[in-house]
């Protein structure tokens, strides 16, 4: 007679110490169906929940048996099986033979029993990935560990289950924020749709408004979400303005005009609002292309194209110089565009160049995180109001009594028409020094700290309102520009305090 040396493997977690489990069964092995002298299963420190004992059976034979408690009091409490069935097996002809039994991911498997399980060939999802599975059904135990342990043994985190379900969007109906992010973090791809439709669209039209939604949009979108015209209207519907900031913080101004173009927009503050978001992105796209005549240097690349360049910018965005030159003598004049098209207007034309050879060239980028963190507006405005505090300007502005307010003569020429003309007219070696000495000094201080970061302090607007105004229009900022948002609404609203963060 042949034997074969099988493994149970059994998962029990409700036990007290002094506990003990047996398997009792049709067979002498078993005990005759007599627990007392069943076989014991083991257990320890690093196995628990799990228990395990291994027993030479005759091979091909069916068996029957089930699992007894033990307690430490000497009763027996039997297992319940279904409808009170006995667990049935036929042993293989094989040398071995593991069996795993109360492994159920419906009732909360352990971390310890899904890798023993994965160790040994199984793939536990009936049609759906191993992970998006245990997120289905498993919410209570530590699914972080769990998806820790599928991902070293190589389960792949962006594949999709047999109804072409991804990840990301498998989780739109029950969303939990740092599950989320903890997924993203181990590279969830957030582009990847569900059948059609993007995490972005998927989550704006599935996802209950019980959950946090725009917490989850945020997440996606700095780990690198494309925001498409799809958005958009599912965006407008909401009638949410925090929203709208949202998806604009993460759009150039290209794409913004896009929008307004193609897409009917009913909320007149959402539709005032969108032109004058994107403008200072636009404003510092112009310096990049229109800003020789104040640039601090040039470089070329290794085709001879010439590229002026304003130190100010680069060192708000955290450029090691020290690596420039090579840079641009190494890389393809296509690839020079988009880093530097980056750099000053936030736009990404090919994440390719900018993980890879620039990324040398940027300080604080470990990951996409930091990356999409520092594009389009959101970043340009971060870094901008660095510059404002720094102190290493190169223009003065005179105010009332002398006194003095320094600046950055190249966000002043970005920003605005009446200042790029002033500046034009010095020569570039010249100290420039512009002077207002009608304007109130406090005005004007409000207006450069708009310049350099789309903030207004409405603390004191009552009492420069006007002043404000005819600055404006004396200094011909952008015509689309978020100042004179600002100044509306204060307006509409009878002039009394009014500020909300974006």
């Amino acid at each position: 007679m042949n034997f074969t040396e099988v493994t149970f493997y059994y998962h029990y977690k409700y036990t007290n110490p002094g506990d003990s489990i047996l398997i009792t069964g049709n067979i002498l092995e078993f005990g005759f169906w007599k627990p007392e002298k069943g076989m014991e299963l083991k257990t320890n420190s690093k196995l628990f929940p799990i228990w395990k004992v291994k027993v030479f059976l005759p091979s091909s034979i069916k068996i029957q048996y089930k699992y007894v408690i033990k307690k430490a009091n000497g009763n027996f409490n039997w297992e319940t099986t279904g409808t009170w069935n006995n667990r049935n097996l036929t042993i293989s002809e094989e040398e071995s033979q593991v069996v795993f039994d109360n492994f159920s991911l419906f009732f909360n498997v352990s971390t310890q029993g899904i890798k023993l399980l994965l160790e040994n060939g199984h793939s536990l999802s009936e049609g759906k990935t191993p992970l998006i599975y245990n997120i289905y059904y498993d919410y209570n135990f530590d699914i972080k560990n769990v998806i820790d342990i599928f991902l070293k043994l190589g389960v792949d985190i962006n594949e999709k289950d047999d109804g072409n379900t991804a990840l990301l969007t498998s989780l739109s109906y029950q969303p939990q924020p740092n599950l989320i992010e903890f997924l993203l973090e181990k590279g969830a791809d957030p582009n990847l749709p569900n059948k059609t439709e993007i995490p972005l669209v998927y989550c704006l039209k599935y996802t209950s408004y019980y959950y946090p939604i725009n917490e989850i949009l945020k997440l996606l979108l700095i780990y690198g979400a494309n925001v498409t015209l799809d958005c958009f209207p599912l965006v407008f519907n909401s009638n949410d303005l925090d929203r709208l900031k949202l998806f604009l913080n993460f759009c150039n101004y290209q794409f913004i005009q896009k929008v307004l173009d193609q897409i009917k927009i009913d909320n007149l503050e959402m539709k005032m609002l969108i032109p004058r978001f994107n403008q200072i992105n636009q404003d510092l796209h112009f310096l990049l292309n229109e800003g020789k005549i104040i640039s601090d240097f040039f470089i070329k690349d290794k085709n001879g194209n010439e590229y002026h360049l304003h130190k100010s910018i680069l060192r708000s965005r955290n450029v090691i110089f020290q690596q420039f030159e090579n840079f641009f003598k190494e890389n393809e004049t296509e690839d020079i565009q988009d880093f530097l098209e980056w750099i000053y207007s936030g736009n990404v034309n090919n994440s390719d160049i900018l993980f890879g050879n620039a990324s040398k060239l940027i300080e604080g980028i470990p990951n996409k995180k930091c990356f999409y963190q520092k594009c389009y507006r959101k970043g340009i405005v971060h870094d901008l109001k660095k510059l404002y505090s720094n102190q290493e300007t190169n223009c003065v502005i005179l105010t009332e009594k002398n006194e003095e307010i320094k600046v950055h003569k190249e966000i002043l020429f970005a920003r605005s028409k009446s200042f790029r003309e002033i500046i034009s007219s010095f020569n570039q070696k010249e100290e420039i020094q512009i002077k207002l000495d009608k304007s109130n000094h406090k005005t004007i201080e409000n207006l450069i700290k708009f310049i350099y970061t789309d903030k207004i302090d409405f603390s004191n607007l009552s009492e420069i309102f006007y002043d404000l105004e005819e600055l404006i229009d004396h200094f011909e900022l952008s015509p689309n520009n978020l100042l004179e948002y600002h100044l509306i609404t204060f307006k509409r609203i009878n002039q009394k305090f009014w500020y909300k963060k974006d």
